[in-house]
Order: C-alpha cells, then structure tokens, then sequence
C-alpha cells in the first residue's frame, strides 16, 4: 500500500538495501499462493501491512 512508513521512498529503499524488503503487490502474492497450492486468498490492509488467509488445497483445517 501507499500509507504507513514504506509511503516513503527512502525508507523502502533503505530496507531493500539492507534487509532484503521485497513489496508484493496484492495481485503478486496472490499469484505466488496459488501457485504453491493455496486457494481462499482473503487480505485485509492496515497501512502498509498486509494480514491474509488462506488454505493449502488438501490440507485437513480442522484441529487435531
């Protein structure tokens, strides 16, 4: 997203830098769950955070 700290360039371009900061967009990490098997993507934003869910296809969701 555009709000919260990585608004601003400089700090996105600090963390890449030094921290290895890659900045998914939604349509990026839905792509890349899929692919590895996950359906149900469901985000929510706050700020520049990103909290999803989503379910491996085949995996038992109930407890044990």
């Amino acid at each position: 997203g555009r709000s919260g700290i990585l608004r601003f360039r400089r700090i996105r371009e600090y963390m890449r830098a030094t921290q290895g900061l890659h900045v998914f967009e939604l349509a990026e990490l839905e792509d890349c769950l899929m692919q590895a098997g996950f359906v149900g993507f469901a985000p929510r934003l706050y700020g520049s955070w990103v909290v999803f869910r989503a379910v491996r296809c085949g995996t038992n969701t109930r407890g044990a």
